[in-house]
């Protein structure tokens, strides 16, 4: 695989964030090990920034999300938009426990 092919498929990655169905970070970090057995040169941290919204494909600083662009919360596993939690997107009748579930609306705190 290229570095085209890997920039693809993390383009992909992020574009299915706020489905029901995301990646866990766990299963994003197996991808990454796939994907440096695939190519030595792969920059798996640089990779998952990527995803996550950190830095720009290349590697270098993003443009801040404007705000209606919802970014993820990797640590408690729910998504955000305009600094307040959204709620998760499981069927009322679910009793998932999701933080998004548990905290929709609140404001964000701890610098994220």
């Amino acid at each position: 695989m290229t570095k085209k092919h890997f920039i693809a498929l993390a383009e992909y990655l992020r574009d299915t964030r706020g489905y029901c169905e995301a990646f866990t970070p766990a299963q994003l970090e197996h991808l990454a090990n796939f994907c440096h057995a695939q190519n030595c040169e792969f920059k798996r941290e640089r990779w998952l920034d990527y995803i996550a919204g950190k830095c720009g494909k290349n590697g270098g600083s993003r443009l801040a999300p404007t705000p209606t662009e919802p970014t993820f919360d990797y640590e408690r596993q729910a998504w955000i938009k305009d600094g307040k939690y959204l709620r998760c997107g499981h069927p009322e009748s679910m009793d998932c426990g999701c933080y998004g579930r548990l905290h929709a609306g609140e404001a964000v705190t701890n610098g994220r």
